[in-house]
Parts: structure tokens; sequence; C-alpha cells
């Protein structure tokens, strides 16, 4: 089973050109952050952050499409053999919706079916995205549009979507779509960081999976069986949410970073691993 994303945006040059950072990935910002929002959204004070958090989650959740397409589909051509100015056209003049609704077919190995309620949800929600950026409407109808728009489960949608392509690719889906972090990058607890599914399947057994950590092939085979469809998906965001609380910290290993569903509250950070 493949993995889709390193621990950064793309594979570096043999020639050493580009700019690369560890703990980043651009759709692991934007979906992290769209995570944020939507959580934001339900928890806003007023209207004004409410459409404040509203806007950004529309902005997150079709950045997070985008940044996997694309990055998808440029793994796909470089193994192809193409050149980087021939990549680059493809990924800059191809519009969201026929890289949403063309290319999962052309990357996969087998069938890809995205569900016509995803496919409408994101649709919905470019359209809105696309007014909110230039608005053209003459009244301010665009504020219903987002008073309707059901953003408290975008994340989930955009997760979905991300999930079927990587199923038709035969790629297993990284932990975070299932809208967790980890926590502790270096010697700041409260640090988001970007790691791996088996830095994953140790934090699960930490929070009361069963499962032997230590057999050689648990991690590969445990991710093949559970985290490679978007039935997996459903149920390990089910058995996440059915223990109500985060990872707990360690005396032992005080900077060992830990999984946390809440990682942008500071005040759920201090307490959560208690």
């Amino acid at each position: 089973m493949k993995k889709l994303m390193p621990n950064r945006d793309e594979t570096p040059q043999e020639d050493g050109s580009g700019d690369w950072r560890w703990n980043v990935n651009t759709t692991w910002h934007n979906f992290s952050s769209l995570c944020q929002e939507c959580q934001m959204v339900l928890e806003s004070p007023n209207e004004f952050l409410k459409y404040h958090h509203l806007r950004a989650a529309l902005y997150f959740g079709l950045g997070s499409i985008e940044s996997f397409l694309n990055q998808a589909m440029r793994g796909h051509l470089q193994k192809a053999g193409k050149p980087e100015e021939v990549i680059f056209k493809k990924l800059r003049r191809t519009g969201l919706k026929d890289k949403m609704t063309k290319w999962p077919t052309e990357l996969a190995i087998s069938e890809v079916e995205i569900p016509t309620k995803v496919i409408s949800t994101i649709s919905k929600c470019r359209d809105i995205r696309d007014e909110v950026t230039h608005p053209k409407n003459r009244d301010h109808s665009i504020y219903r549009e987002l008073d309707d728009l059901s953003v408290g489960n975008l994340n989930t949608t955009v997760g979905e979507f991300i999930v079927l392509v990587l199923q038709g690719r035969g790629e297993v889906f990284p932990y975070w779509l299932l809208s967790w972090n980890f926590i502790g990058m270096g010697s700041d607890r409260n640090h988001p960081c970007f790691l791996d599914n088996q830095q994953f399947i140790f934090a699960l057994s930490h929070l009361g999976f069963e499962f032997n950590v230590n057999e050689p092939t648990i991690g590969e085979r445990w991710q093949r069986d559970n985290m490679s469809s978007l039935g997996g998906y459903k149920d390990l965001g089910k058995r996440l949410a059915s223990f109500g609380r985060c990872e707990r910290k360690d005396s032992r290993f005080p900077y060992l970073p830990r999984l946390c569903n809440r990682w942008w509250d500071s005040n759920h950070m201090q307490r959560c691993g208690d």
C-alpha cells in the first residue's frame, strides 16, 4: 500500500532547487484550518465572527481539495516523465470543476465514484466562494446563502472526497483527514506537527484500541484493512469520537507528540491529556 504524502508538499529535485521545509504540507495545512474554522462557526458569539469563519471555511475547504488534486496529479505526471512546464501548465490551466470531476478517474487504478451529494455540496461551496471573492449580486443575498450553508460537517465531506480518490488509487488515507492532529513540535507541547500513519497507530493503542503495536507488520496491515476505503474512514471516525478524549500525556516522555482533536485551542490543550 503506497503512501500519498511525504513530510513535504513534493519531492525535492535532485539539483536542490526550490524552497523545502519540515513540518509543511499544503493539503494538511488547508484541511487542518478547515476543521478549525468549521468548529469556530458553531462557537461564534456574533454574526460578524460567524461570517468571518464561514468565509474562511470555504477557502480552506476548496483549497484542501485543489492542493490534494494538484499534488496527486503532479506525482502522476512526474512518474510518466513529463517535464515541469507541461505539469505546471496542466495544474495552472485546469479549472477546479474539471479537476474534481475528471482527474479522479485519470489518477485512479480502479473505478472512482464520487457520490452526487458530495460533488453537489462542494460545487455549492465553490459557487458561494466565488461570489464572496468577486461580489456581483446587487443585494445582500450572499449572506442568506452563507446562512443556509451546512458548514458543520464540511470537513467530513471534503475528507470523504479525498478518501474516495485515494481508494481509487489503492492508497491509504492520512490520519489527519479524521480531523485529529498531533501536537508537540520540538519543545513546544502545543505546536501541531505533521507525522505519518505509523505514529497514529501507536496513538490509537494509547487511546484504547486493542492491537499489538510491536508486531512487525501490524502498522501496514492495519492501515490496509482500516484506512484504505470510505467505509474504513467512517468507521474509524466513529470509533475515535466514541472515546471522548485526546491521547493522555506521558510523564516519562514529556515531549512526545500527542493526538488531539482540538489542537487550535490553547486552553483545551493544557488540560486534554491529563
